[in-house]
């Protein structure tokens, strides 16, 4: 696949997984051989999956943006922004507003997803990060 196909299955997995939140959709965009050093454990789908009922059970009013897609050949990189209400005492004062962004580099073989490398950041949103 070209590299606009696979922006194509990065935007669709996000559209799927991040916005719907259709946990369903992991396994028609994620390889059964996909790695990602946070997701741990030997089946990668159970475990992005688990992920992501943590992740959304958490922050249930979760809010993404696909800032960006850049791909070259078989790697797109994609630029998240995020915005939640804090629910978690560790992250920050309960009821605060977050916001988080990340990079991804996505691996894709025959349209899927095959392996994650990102890096990201989360903080409390105050008025002065507002602008």
């Amino acid at each position: 696949m070209g590299s606009e196909e696979n922006k194509a299955v990065v935007r669709a997995f996000s559209e799927a997984v991040w916005r719907q939140r259709d946990l369903t959709a992991i396994d028609r965009y994620v390889s059964e051989r996909y790695r990602d050093p946070e997701i741990p454990g030997t089946d990668p789908r159970a475990g992005l999956k688990r992920f992501f009922a943590q992740y959304f059970a958490a922050r249930p009013d979760f809010r993404l943006t696909s800032e960006d897609l850049i791909a070259e050949g078989d790697r797109v990189v994609q630029v998240l922004t995020g915005e939640f209400t804090n629910t978690e005492a560790q992250r920050g004062p309960l009821g605060a507003r977050m916001a988080m962004a990340e990079i991804n580099i996505f691996t894709l073989a025959d349209g899927q997803l095959v392996s994650r490398f990102g890096i990201g950041r989360s903080g409390v949103v105050t008025s002065s990060s507002l602008g």
